[in-house]
């Protein structure tokens, strides 16, 4: 049933709705920020609502949030020896991004709320009638945060394009107490209306400040005990655009049952514990964090860890019909950050490759983004979006599943890190498939890319040094789109990095095709006006919002320990 609704749904959405922009795209729109994506550079100020809903059921009591926590984990001055949210959000984007989050007074249910009055106080996964429900314990929840919490919610709107107010919420979190929930929100609004009382229908609109969407995360279990910050991490990266890259588990008949997702990435395989890895080098290079280096024939490289502010190399340029290339870079913990990496109880470090091809990435129309709660992006793992490379040719992440310190058994993280020899192109591969399995540098066709890695070699302060080999580049901005209000560097070793416009420029370079394989047309108003768009809400948009929100609690994302 509720694959049928959800199919109907995606067709209804896509007869009424603009196909102008998305939700969760990893930035293949790059013009719709406000309405779908909160700004991710410069200095904003989050909001972060902690609810309570004190509820027991047949699976026993919902934990009680520890505020002191909360306020220490997310107000707390950027850690390098302690994972908190200013430390995590500092290293992944290089600097690129300051939030300051103040924490609202704790938003509390005595019982479950009668949105949420389904079996165990969730949503019922596939009821249609319940679809409403999600929106509505949204809008109450900001409802009680403004009317009886008397939060201003205009002090959070002094970031967007050029750095300015918008008349956007910089970005909202809501930290629940209900075991294992967690999703980005998005919030069709209109330009007209009823307020936050008006059910489903109308504007989010506080204090003259619109709240288009926000990151919904509940509590996990780390390490014997209950946490209330690790599972909004990923849920935030959403509204900044990343998205899913887990394996979403089907109900039936599941071809990959040890199968996780993306390995390495905060938006894969994270198993919501203290242990947050940074999102993917394709996440964080389309949102302008991950500092690249384009290979261009033969070049010897040494690249620092990720986690210490260490650059990529991008291997191969998208041209024609083929959306493929390679990023290669140094992983391994540095202090408490990329901690994933620690296979058999010991830290490891190497250079780590993934293959990415956007020809199965996220789609950048209106309402796109339904697609991918029933086909994820990573759910083929011998043609997903992004696929880790296998640095000893096992195929145990597929077939025998990640080692866990919780007991799993498996292939450990460790064989996805190289620390010698290299890779390059098989020939005569073929098509990459269960039946033809193969770790190498080959096209997803089984065609030779030109692309190969020689002479691994694993430093003593956790850098790799390399040979990079790769087809001649002539210009390395040629598969590159920026954001607005940032142009593509031509010249020199940092060729194909996007870098903030320094002086009043074309605000469009005539409709480059971008990541997703799209073409931008260049707008007809100026920069600060085109931050304001906006598409209309629908009937059918505000269905999809439900819909999302009843994944909930059911939703298979992976194991949590």
């Amino acid at each position: 049933m509720f694959a049928k609704f959800a199919m109907a749904l995606l067709c209804t959405l896509s007869l009424s709705a603009p196909a102008r922009a998305d939700f969760i795209d990893l930035w293949a729109n790059k013009v719709d920020m406000p309405l779908n994506k909160a700004p991710h550079t410069g200095k904003s100020r989050l909001l972060l609502i902690p609810v309570q809903i004190d509820y027991t059921g047949a699976n026993g009591s919902y934990p009680a949030i520890d505020m002191n926590e909360l306020q220490g984990f997310f107000t707390a001055p950027a850690s390098r020896t302690q994972l908190n949210f200013k430390g995590f959000i500092d290293i992944e984007s290089n600097g690129k991004f300051q939030p300051e989050v103040t924490v609202a007074p704790l938003v509390r249910y005595d019982g479950c709320p009668t949105m949420l009055a389904g079996a165990n106080c969730t949503i019922s996964r596939g009821d249609v009638t319940a679809l409403k429900h999600g929106m509505d314990f949204v809008r109450d929840v900001f409802r009680r945060t403004h009317d009886e919490n008397k939060v201003d919610f205009s002090q959070f709107d002094v970031n967007g394009l050029g750095g300015e107010p918008d008349g956007v919420a910089d970005g909202v979190m809501l930290v629940v107490n209900v075991p294992n929930v967690g999703i980005g929100f998005p919030i069709e609004y209109v330009n007209s209306g009823s307020n936050l009382n008006g059910g489903n229908g109308g504007p989010l609109i506080l204090d003259g400040v619109k709240i288009p969407y926000v990151a919904v995360g509940g509590s996990s279990m780390s390490a014997g005990k209950v946490r209330f910050e690790l599972v909004v991490l990923h849920e935030f990266g959403h509204v900044l655009g990343l998205a899913d890259l887990y394996y979403e588990h089907p109900f039936a008949a599941d071809p990959y049952p040890r199968w996780e997702g993306l390995h390495f990435s905060l938006m894969g395989d994270y198993p919501y514990d203290e242990r947050a890895s940074l999102p993917d080098p394709e996440s964080r290079r389309a949102l302008g964090w991950q500092e690249l280096r384009v290979a261009s024939g033969i070049q010897t490289m040494t690249l620092q860890p990720a986690a210490a502010g260490g650059f990529a190399v991008k291997l191969g340029m998208m041209s024609g019909g083929r959306k493929e290339y390679f990023l290669a870079e140094a992983r391994g913990p540095v202090g408490p950050y990329d901690l994933t990496m620690d296979a058999s109880g010991k830290p490891v470090w190497g250079l780590s490759v993934t293959h990415v091809d956007w020809s199965r990435g996220p789609r950048p129309e209106q309402g796109a983004w339904t697609e991918r709660l029933i086909s994820c992006l990573d759910c083929n793992p011998f043609h997903p979006f992004i696929r880790n490379l296998e640095s000893q040719n096992l195929w145990g992440l597929v077939l025998a599943g990640p080692m866990r310190l919780g007991g799993k058994t498996g292939t450990s993280d460790e064989h996805v890190l190289f620390t010698s020899g290299g890779v390059a192109p098989i020939p005569g591969a073929g098509v990459l498939s269960m039946n033809n399995r193969y770790t190498a540098t080959n096209w997803y066709d089984g065609s030779d890319s030109g692309i190969r890695i020689d002479n691994v070699t694993l430093n003593a302060d956790h850098s790799v040094t390399a040979t990079f080999t790769a087809p001649y580049v002539a210009d390395a901005c040629a598969d590159v789109t920026c954001a607005p209000l940032e142009q593509c560097v031509t010249v020199g070793e940092r060729a194909g990095n996007c870098d903030p416009l320094v002086a009043p420029q074309p605000f469009f370079d005539g409709g480059t095709p971008d990541a997703g394989g799209t073409t931008t047309t260049p707008p007809t108003v100026s920069p600060k006006l085109h931050a304001g768009c906006s598409t209309g809400g629908t009937g059918a948009a505000a269905l999809v919002v439900g819909l999302c929100f009843s994944l909930l609690a059911l939703r298979r994302r992976r194991a949590i320990s």
